[in-house]
């Protein structure tokens, strides 16, 4: 009998717990970017000169379709593609990028990739998604 109460006191509870949950979190409408893996990319040690090439995946956590508009790296050095036809909800896309060390100076380098896009969790300060490619440009590894 004692387990039984426990059982039923257990549920009760929970149902409180999902419905305060649902009251007091918004729940966000709109397109939102989530990235595979984090938005930030370390390649640690890397010659000068060498290609780096990637990719970071992403999904439309949001209930909308997701639009970007552009995306802009940070420097010269740096050129990019993405997905420029909308991306529905919980579907993936891409921001591929080619960084040449070539023109980096040696030592620690830090590069972002700026999307601009219709993504509700764009930070409010610039209304733009940051990612960033780090490393470190070494004579010999």
């Amino acid at each position: 009998m004692r387990n039984i109460l426990i059982i039923i006191l257990l549920v009760a509870l929970s149902g409180s717990l999902t419905a305060w949950h649902a009251a007091v979190l918004p729940q966000i409408d709109g397109p939102q970017l989530k990235f595979d893996g984090g938005d930030m990319k370390d390649y640690g040690k890397t010659m000068k000169g060498v290609l780096i090439t990637d990719t970071f995946w992403f999904e439309n956590t949001g209930s909308q379709p997701l639009v970007i508009g552009a995306v802009t790296p940070s420097c010269g050095c740096t050129s990019v593609a993405w997905t420029k036809i909308p991306v529905p909800p919980h579907q993936k896309g891409f921001v591929s990028f080619n960084l040449n060390t070539r023109k980096e100076d040696f030592g620690k380098f830090t590069k972002e990739l700026f999307i601009q896009s219709n993504a509700v969790n764009a930070t409010a300060k610039h209304g733009r998604y940051e990612l960033q490619v780090r490393g470190v440009v070494k004579r010999r590894i």
